[in-house]
C-alpha cells in the first residue's frame, strides 16, 4: 500500500512527508518486471572472489569482510551493477526487489531447506532516509572457517530441522518487519495529522491573506484612478499652457516683424533723404566749382592786365603772394590732416559700435530702443565722416594717404613766362596785405590738386 505525499506550498513554507517508495517506479522507463529480470540476471552472475575482496576492501569498513570474499555490503555493490544498465533505477525499488526475492514462498522451501542457519538473520530496522523506507537486507561477514564448521555440522543435522529454525527465524523476521511498519505507520499517521492542522491553519492564513489582498487590490484600484484623475488635469492644465505659450510666442514674433518692417522703412526714408541731401550737396559743389573757374579766370585775366600794367610792383607783390600761399597751403594741409583723421578716427569707432551690435537680437522694447538709438548714433556718424571727407570723397586712395603724410596737395599756378611779366596797376599798392588781397575772390589764387581724380 503507497502512502501519497502531500506537499503543501504557502509563504515559503514547505512541508514534506516520506512515502513508501512504490510510486517512484512510474519515474522509471521500464517497467518493475524488467528491472527485476535485470536485478536477478545481475545477481546471477559469478563475481571473481579477487574481484570481491577488493571491492570489500575499498567500501566495507568491517575488518572481517575485508579478509573474505563475501561482504556485508553486498547489496550495494549488485546495485552498482545494475544501476549501469538502468540508469533512472531508485535505490528504493532495488531494495524492495530484494525483499521479495529474500521473503520465501511455498514453491521455493526445497531450496530453504538447505539454506544456512546464518543466511536468514534478522534484519535491522528500516530508517528513513531521503523520504523513503529502505528494505535493506543485512548479511553478517563470514569466513572460511565458519563455512567450513558449518558444512561439518550440517552432514550431522537433521534434514527438517535446519528447515524449521529458518522459517521460525524468517518468521520472527518478518514479524518484526510488521512491527517496524506498523511502528512507521504510526509515526506517519501523527505526521498526516500534524500535517492537516498544518493545512488548516495555512487555509486560514491563505484566506485572510486572500482577504487582505482583495482590500490592498481594492485600495490600489482607488489609488490609480485618482492618480488618473490628477494626471488626466495635469495633462489638461500642460496643454492650456503649452496652446497660451504658442500664442504669445506668435504674438511676440508678430510684433517684432512688425516693428522691424517699421524700423526698415524708416531707415530706407532716412536713406532717401540722405541720398537726396548728398545729390543736393554735388550739385552745389558743380556749381561752386564753376564759380570758382569763373573767378579763377578772373583772377587770371586780372593778373595778366596788372603784369601789363606794372611788373616790378608785381614781382614784390608775387613774393609776398608765394609766401602767404605757402602758409596757405601748409595751413590748409594742416587742416586736412586733421579732416582725415577726425574721419579715419568717426569711421573706426563706427566700426567697433557696428560690430558690438551685430550680434545683438532686441528682445524686449527697452532693448529695441537702445538698437534704435545706437543706429541713430550711427547715421549720425555717417554724417559726420562725410562732412570731414567734404570734397575729397573724388579723391583717388593714394591722394588721401598724401594728405595724411603731409604731402603738397595744394599747387599755385605758374606764370607761363616769367620773363613777360609787366608791372601791376597802381591799385595794387606794395604795403597792400596779403590776406587783404586774398578776401577779394578776384584776387585769390587758383587752388589746384595734384594727382588723378577718382
Amino acid at each position: 500500500m503507497a502512502i501519497k505525499r502531500p506537499y503543501f506550498k504557502h509563504k515559503k513554507v514547505v512541508v514534506e512527508v516520506p512515502r513508501i517508495s512504490n510510486t517512484k517506479r512510474k519515474s522509471n522507463p521500464m517497467s518493475e518486471d524488467d528491472i527485476k529480470k535485470i536485478v536477478i540476471e545481475e545477481g546471477n552472475k559469478p563475481l571473481p572472489q579477487a574481484e570481491a575482496r577488493k571491492w570489500a576492501k575499498a567500501h566495507c569498513p568491517l575488518q572481517a569482510c575485508k579478509a573474505s570474499g563475501r561482504c556485508s555490503k553486498s547489496d550495494d555493490e549488485l546495485f552498482e551493477r545494475v544501476v549501469k544498465r538502468v540508469p533512472s533505477l531508485e535505490r528504493s525499488v532495488f531494495d524492495e526487489i530484494q525483499l521479495s526475492r529474500s521473503i520465501p514462498s511455498f514453491s521455493d522451501s526445497n531450496s530453504a531447506l538447505t539454506a544456512s542457519t546464518s543466511s536468514a538473520q534478522e534484519r535491522p530496522p528500516n530508517n528513513l532516509k531521503s523520504g523513503a523506507i529502505s528494505f535493506k537486507r543485512w548479511t553478517p561477514p563470514t569466513n572460511a572457517a565458519s563455512e567450513a564448521v558449518s558444512e561439518a555440522a550440517r552432514s550431522y543435522q537433521n534434514p527438517y530441522a535446519g528447515y524449521l529454525s529458518s522459517f521460525e527465524i524468517q518468521m520472527q523476521a518478518l514479524k518484526r518487519q510488521l512491527d517496524d511498519q506498523v511502528k512507521e505507520n504510526g509515526v506517519l499517521k501523527v505526521k498526516l495529522e500534524v500535517i492537516g492542522s498544518t493545512e488548516a491553519s495555512l487555509k486560514g492564513k491563505i484566506s485572510d491573506s486572500n482577504q487582505q489582498l482583495e482590500k490592498a487590490k481594492a485600495d490600489a484600484e482607488a489609488i490609480i484612478q485618482n492618480l488618473r484623475g490628477v494626471l488626466e488635469s495635469k495633462e489638461a492644465d500642460h496643454k492650456a499652457a503649452d496652446t497660451r505659450t504658442r500664442e504669445a510666442t506668435v504674438f511676440l514674433r508678430e510684433g517684432t516683424e512688425k516693428a522691424l518692417r517699421a524700423e526698415l522703412r524708416a531707415s530706407k526714408e532716412q536713406n532717401e533723404i540722405i541720398r537726396k541731401e548728398l545729390e543736393d550737396a554735388r550739385q552745389r559743389l558743380t556749381k561752386k566749382d564753376g564759380e570758382q573757374e569763373r573767378l579763377q579766370n578772373e583772377v587770371h585775366a586780372l593778373r595778366e592786365e596788372i603784369d601789363n600794367r606794372n611788373l616790378s610792383p608785381m614781382n614784390d607783390y608775387k613774393l609776398r603772394y608765394k609766401e602767404k600761399a605757402q602758409q596757405l597751403k601748409s595751413e590748409r594741409i594742416a587742416s586736412q590732416q586733421r579732416d582725415m583723421a577726425e574721419y579715419f578716427s568717426i569711421i573706426a569707432y563706427r566700426g567697433h559700435l557696428e560690430d558690438a551690435m551685430e550680434p545683438y537680437k532686441p528682445r524686449s522694447e527697452p532693448a529695441m530702443r537702445i538698437a534704435t538709438a545706437v543706429k541713430g548714433h550711427l547715421e549720425a556718424l555717417d554724417v559726420m565722416a562725410e562732412r570731414r571727407l567734404g570734397d575729397k570723397r573724388s579723391r583717388s586712395f593714394s591722394e588721401i594717404m598724401g594728405m595724411l603724410g603731409g604731402g603738397c596737395v595744394l599747387k599755385e599756378e605758374e606764370d607761363e613766362d616769367d620773363s613777360n611779366l609787366e608791372e601791376v596797376e597802381d591799385e595794387f599798392d606794395d604795403d597792400e596785405s596779403v590776406e587783404h588781397a586774398l578776401s577779394n575772390p578776384s584776387k585769390r589764387p587758383r587752388l589746384g590738386y595734384q594727382g588723378t581724380l577718382a
